[in-house]
């Protein structure tokens, strides 16, 4: 296949990428969002270090893409036809909800639920646009689009782990030639008179049985205020 005969296919399928791919990619985010599923959820794993980055781009963006769809569409096609295709792309899709649950293993079984079936549906319509390209024998082409999807979803998602430096930017003070107004803070003054301070009043309350063993006479009930002055 030739280099302009090539991209011509690429053109070709773009349509279908579109209706297939980005449509049901962007509605389930949407719907994911209504049912309290973030992004964040699965950006954990993601790093950002140079030698953890190269790997996961490795895999992501060019050992998954080939492998799956060696695995789960050519080898089934080439030996079942096309019933092997629909089995091996709807492992393909159940594949992909079933790792991914475990980061939202906090959230409540109804969510776990409409996250499964939002998933799946999601990778049921990208399993129906690498399906018709194997079926009209390009598989080449499939394989290609798998790995630039991956490839700019990658990026998009690495950008958003990198944190820039923040470069100080000085700033022009336009009140630098203006004297600032000292202001003094009122001191507290001193206690003078031993009147001026404050009184705690301790109130002690015992009661009529243990008043009678202390004294001859019973009493009914006794109430003794004790006045201490802070010094």
């Amino acid at each position: 296949m030739e280099l302009a005969e090539f991209l011509v296919k690429l053109a070709y399928y773009f349509p279908y990428y579109v209706a297939l791919v980005l449509v049901p990619m962007v509605v389930r985010s949407v719907l994911e969002r209504c049912i309290g599923v973030r992004p964040e959820y699965f950006e954990r794993m993601w790093h950002v270090s140079y030698e953890q980055a190269f790997q996961s781009f490795v895999l992501t963006a060019l050992y998954f893409p080939l492998f799956e769809e060696i695995v789960f569409r050519a080898i089934p096609l080439y030996l079942f036809g096309f019933p092997g295709l629909v089995i091996g792309s709807a492992v393909w899709v159940l594949m992909h909800p079933a790792w991914q649950l475990q980061y939202i293993s906090e959230l409540p079984l109804s969510r776990k639920i409409l996250f499964t079936l939002t998933t799946s549906a999601n990778y049921t319509a990208n399993a129906i646009f690498y399906g018709i390209i194997w079926l009209n024998g390009d598989g080449l082409v499939a394989i290609v689009y798998h790995m630039l999807h991956n490839t700019w979803i990658y990026f998009v998602v690495l950008a958003r782990e990198i944190e820039l430096p923040q470069i100080p930017i000085p700033r022009r003070n336009k009140y630098r030639y203006v004297k600032p107004i000292a202001t003094e803070v009122p001191r507290p003054q001193p206690i003078e008179r031993e009147e001026e301070l404050p009184q705690l009043t301790f109130v002690v309350r015992k009661t009529k049985r243990s008043l009678e063993e202390e004294l001859e006479e019973p009493v009914e009930t006794l109430t003794f205020v004790k006045r201490k002055i802070k010094s």
